[in-house]
């Protein structure tokens, strides 16, 4: 997190991904363990934005796409439950 002077004040500003498939945002919370810090709609599109700390994102979207990691079936699915409950009920 970089830091952020405004007024005497330290605020630190949070380095996000900002994910709207909902496969590639389940591996995230699966394998990564990321937390998400804001969801955003847009008609029937909805946007995750998850709290990257010390990940690089472009790692971490390659990892997905490439097939470079593995996360076990049944915590893909519980964690996919999850978010579905998390979409229907934002």
């Amino acid at each position: 997190m970089e830091p952020l002077m405004k007024k005497g004040i330290n605020i630190m500003r949070i380095k996000g991904l900002e994910v709207s498939d909902l496969y590639l945002a389940v591996f995230i919370k699966t394998k990564y363990r990321l937390k998400i810090v804001s969801m955003k709609r847009d008609g029937n599109r909805i946007t995750f934005v998850f709290d990257l700390g010390d990940s690089d994102g472009e790692v971490v979207v390659r990892s997905f796409y490439n097939g470079d990691d593995m996360v076990k079936a049944n915590d893909f699915v519980r964690e996919l439950k999850d978010m579905k409950a998390l979409i229907h009920s934002y």
